[in-house]
């Protein structure tokens, strides 16, 4: 009997960046990516119909920004919201905290940090917001 493997959903309108990050979460113990969206319409609908364990969200998204995703999924959903993403600025830190985000990812980041955040994010905790 293997480990169960965490369920991962990727949101960025990005299709390169989409890949990267997909590529990275397969690189991550135990993790899997599940579906994918590219809109922040598209991503409340998966959001709603795939059960996952962890969120990787950007901010800048097309049709409903990322904070618009936040705010209507994290009351619906158990997963844990990871905002992947370029802004650094401390008052959209701070929002998307107080939408309910469980952790921050700056992209420029590299690999080993990404590990890092998302085994923090899993295990409830947060101590990698900005470079």
């Amino acid at each position: 009997m293997g480990t169960q493997k965490t369920r991962v959903i990727v949101v960025e309108d990005h299709a390169v960046m989409r890949e990267t990050l997909k590529q990275m979460v397969e690189q991550v113990d135990h993790c899997v990516v599940v579906a994918e969206a590219g809109s922040g319409i598209e991503a409340l609908d998966v959001i709603a119909n795939v059960p996952a364990d962890l969120i990787l969200l950007d901010l800048s998204l097309p049709r409903l920004s990322g904070m618009d995703v936040l705010e209507q999924t994290r009351p619906l959903t158990g997963a844990k919201m990871l905002v992947v993403t370029m802004f650094q600025e401390d008052h959209v830190i701070r929002k998307a905290m107080d939408l309910g985000a469980d952790c921050w990812f700056v992209k420029d980041q590299g690999m080993v940090a990404f590990k890092k955040v998302v085994a923090e994010v899993l295990e409830g905790e947060c101590t990698v917001l900005t470079p």
